[in-house]
């Protein structure tokens, strides 16, 4: 197998094919945020 340069827009859809999901809580000791992967 050969290997293919790719432009670095390409290499950000390989290892992450879909949107990133970001959660946010706030609670007695302050706001927290957490970037989710998988969701459904």
């Amino acid at each position: 197998m050969n290997k293919t340069r790719l432009p670095l827009s390409q290499v950000y859809r390989l290892l992450e094919p879909g949107p990133v999901v970001r959660v946010s809580t706030a609670g007695p000791r302050g706001p927290d945020v957490m970037a989710m992967s998988w969701y459904a």
